[in-house]
C-alpha cells in the first residue's frame, strides 16, 4: 500500500509560466459537483477523477463531515466515522466507529477487507490523506489498479500530488456545505464523543450504538459486524448499563436529542 499525507502547504515560485489546462483536466473542474446530498456527490466525484486519471480503474473515497473547519487546530476527535457502503465498497455511508490509533487509509483498508473488498484483483492501492491546515482531518483518496493491467503511473501520482491543494479545497467546501445545509452533523458527532469518553464504551459497544442510532436493525448489526444477534443484545445491554439508560429511545433523548438543534426556523421567525 502508497499512503500519501500532505501537509496542505503551497510552494511559491518565482518563475511566471503560462498557464495550459489539459483537456481532462478542465473536464473534471468543469464535472465537479455542487450537490449537498453526499451520496450524490461521491458518486459523481468518484467517476470524474477515475476519467480524469486515466490508468485508475477504481476510486474510493472517504469524507469527515464532522470536520471542525472553524477550529482546525483544536479538532482531536475521539472517533472516526468511516463512510462507505457495504455493497458497492465505495459509497459513503456511515457504519462504524474506530478510536485513532492508525492512519486514515489504515482503517479504510481494514474496513474494506473486512467487507469482503477483492484486493487480490487489484495492484497495491495508492492512498492520499487530506488535511485541514495539515491537522483537521477532511478524507481520504484511495486509487485502485485492475492486477491485469499495468500498475498506476508516476505521472498519476504526480498529478494527484500537485493537486492536493486544490482536492483539500474541494472537500473542506463539500463538508461546509453540507454542514450549512444541515448544522447537527458536527454536534451529533460531538455528542457521540462526549458518550464514548465519559462511559467508557468499548471499541464494539461504539460500533453498536452507532449502528442502533443510523436505524439498523438486530440482524443487520450483527451482518456488519460479524458477530451473533446474541452478541448485538450483549452489547447493547452494557451500553444501557454503563449509561443507565433501557431502551434506544431513552438513550437518544437523555444524550442526544438535547444537544441537536431541532427547531423550525419558520417558528423562530413567529
Amino acid at each position: 500500500m502508497h499512503v500519501y499525507s500532505p501537509s496542505g502547504t503551497n510552494r511559491s515560485s518565482n518563475v511566471t509560466t503560462p498557464l495550459i489546462i489539459p483537456d481532462r483536466l478542465l473536464r473534471f473542474l468543469n464535472t465537479l459537483p455542487v450537490v449537498v446530498n453526499p451520496m450524490e456527490w461521491v458518486s459523481s466525484f468518484r467517476e470524474e477523477l477515475r476519467l480524469m486519471l486515466g490508468d485508475v480503474d477504481r476510486v474510493a473515497v472517504n469524507v469527515n463531515f464532522n470536520c471542525d473547519l472553524r477550529n482546525p487546530l483544536e479538532y482531536t476527535p475521539t472517533v472516526v466515522i468511516t463512510n462507505h457502503s457495504s455493497v458497492d465498497f465505495e459509497d459513503t455511508v456511515s457504519v462504524n466507529a474506530r478510536m485513532e490509533n492508525s492512519s486514515r487509509s489504515d482503517l479504510l483498508l481494514d474496513e474494506l477487507s473486512k467487507q469482503g473488498f477483492p484486493f487480490d484483483q487489484y495492484h497495491s492501492p495508492h492512498s492520499f490523506d487530506y488535511y485541514l491546515e495539515g491537522i483537521a482531518y477532511l478524507g481520504t483518496i484511495i486509487l485502485f489498479r485492475e492486477i491485469r493491467r499495468s500498475p498506476i503511473s508516476e505521472a498519476t501520482i504526480e498529478l494527484m500530488k500537485g493537486l492536493e491543494p486544490f482536492l483539500s479545497f474541494v472537500l473542506s467546501d463539500l463538508v461546509a456545505r453540507r454542514q450549512y445545509a444541515d448544522p447537527n452533523v458536527g454536534t451529533f458527532s460531538t455528542a457521540l464523543q462526549s458518550l464514548i469518553v465519559e462511559f467508557g464504551l468499548s471499541g464494539q459497544e461504539q460500533k453498536v450504538v452507532i449502528l442502533q442510532l443510523f436505524g439498523h436493525s438486530y440482524k443487520e448489526m450483527a451482518e456488519i459486524l460479524n458477530i451473533s444477534m446474541d452478541g448485538v443484545k450483549h452489547h447493547l445491554k452494557m451500553i444501557h448499563r454503563k449509561t443507565g439508560t433501557r431502551s434506544y429511545t431513552e438513550l437518544f433523548a437523555k444524550y442526544f436529542l438535547p444537544k441537536l438543534d431541532l427547531n423550525d426556523p419558520a417558528e423562530d421567525e413567529k
